[in-house]
């Protein structure tokens, strides 16, 4: 109940961000891979654990709405093994508009996701550079907190989550597209 469930009612279809108006997809399966402790920590190796399960349940998307601005190489490696397994990854810019790269939203493969305003501008705190594939809407009005009350929440979380939801609903009407075509 907190993050990951935030992200999991967006991606599910259950909650759009504000400002995504009627063309908002319609939400998917979802299957949760908890890859954090109660605390926000976890390790390469638990992160690679959750790529390799998304790949046995047979993900198409696996949407990563966390980061760090420090690389990994067997993270590196761990994302583009799952990318030449068919899964489209999605990962989250970060949410300090440094242009600092966050990784794994920065490595090659992985398409990298900003967040926008309901208006359709920038949001002030998204990060930026050319890791950014695309921006999509990053703010939401959740019936779960996260360190808070219910409410009105922001960041390229929330925008990862609705793009990986967007990149299921294109895989639906062609299931034969990859990352390039997306």
């Amino acid at each position: 109940l907190g993050h990951g469930t935030q992200m999991t009612l967006i991606a599910a279809g259950s909650v759009n961000p504000l400002g995504t108006g009627a063309d908002a997809p319609a939400g998917s399966l979802v299957v949760a891979i908890r890859a954090f402790d109660d605390n926000g920590f976890t390790s390469n190796y638990t992160l690679m654990r959750g790529i390799e399960a998304a790949i046995q349940q047979g993900a198409r998307v696996l949407s990563l709405s966390w980061g760090s601005e420090t690389s990994s190489s067997l993270l590196e490696s761990a994302t583009r093994y799952a990318a030449s397994r068919g899964l489209i990854l999605v990962a989250a810019a970060g949410n300090a508009p440094t242009g600092t790269p966050v990784y794994p939203a920065a490595y090659e493969g992985v398409i990298g996701v900003g967040a926008l305003t309901p208006k359709g501008d920038a949001w002030d705190q998204s990060n930026y550079g050319d890791f950014v594939a695309v921006s999509a809407p990053g703010l939401a009005d959740l019936p779960v907190g996260y360190n808070g009350d219910p409410g009105i929440y922001a960041g390229t979380s929330i925008a990862t989550a609705y793009t990986a939801r967007r990149v299921a609903a294109i895989l639906t009407q062609n299931p034969g597209a990859d990352r390039t075509t997306i």
